[in-house]
């Protein structure tokens, strides 16, 4: 198992963090686990920790995604809030992914909540997509800091921007008005990105920027 980065920018292009993705080598390849419900949890920190070498200096904030079953294991907020302790200079996001596993909303909430008692951020990832539409979003919106907007959810690449930005102006409106940080993703050319700045996010991130790639560790 290890970490890929993909970093993220400000509207100004300027580096703000990464997002964290795991993955697994099989065959020579490296692929999404297929399952992350039997993962070593404290492998899952030491390995963000060992990676922690290979980001630049001037990072911000570091996002590691979890999806439900995941985000709801009890011994994650403090061992994720540990480690933002260690690293002040950080903001440690978790994203919790759209995809539905069936757990109880009440226990994602208060999983939620124990995160940001621990001193680690809640972002929303792929809003107004599968399992976190917009009743999750309510659900969980006391306890949230970011909203993370995905126009490579929409299905044609030469129209989906277009299609997209009813939904994004939305998202974008709500995010503001409730004081949370915007993050757009899936912008991979300038074209792309001009159609974007107008509705004012924080973060920017896509292919035009940069492609995830495998960070070192130190062993």
């Amino acid at each position: 198992m290890r970490f890929f980065a993909q970093e993220q920018y400000s509207p100004q292009r300027t580096f703000v963090g990464y997002e964290l993705f795991l993955k697994e080598q099989v065959a020579g390849s490296w692929r999404v686990p297929r399952s992350f419900v039997n993962l070593d949890l404290s492998e899952l920190c030491r390995l963000i920790r060992a990676s922690l070498i290979s980001i630049r200096p001037d990072t911000q904030l570091l996002s590691v995604n979890l999806d439900q079953q995941q985000f709801i294991l009890p011994v994650l907020p403090a061992a994720l809030g540990a480690l933002a302790r260690e690293h002040p200079q950080l903001a440690l996001v978790v994203e919790l992914t759209e995809y539905e596993q069936g757990v109880d909303r009440q226990a994602i909430r208060h999983a939620a909540a124990q995160f940001l008692a621990n001193g680690v951020q809640v972002c929303l990832d792929d809003v107004g997509c599968g399992a976190n539409n917009l009743d999750m979003v309510n659900l969980l919106d006391p306890y949230t800091m970011e909203y993370k907007f995905a126009l490579q959810n929409m299905t044609d690449y030469n129209e989906r921007t277009v299609r997209a930005l009813p939904e994004l102006r939305q998202w974008a409106q709500r995010a503001h008005s409730r004081y949370k940080r915007l993050t757009v993703e899936g912008v991979e050319c300038e074209e792309v990105l001009q159609k974007v700045l107008p509705y004012k996010p924080d973060l920017i991130q896509g292919y035009y920027f940069a492609k995830p790639h495998l960070l070192a560790v130190n062993e």
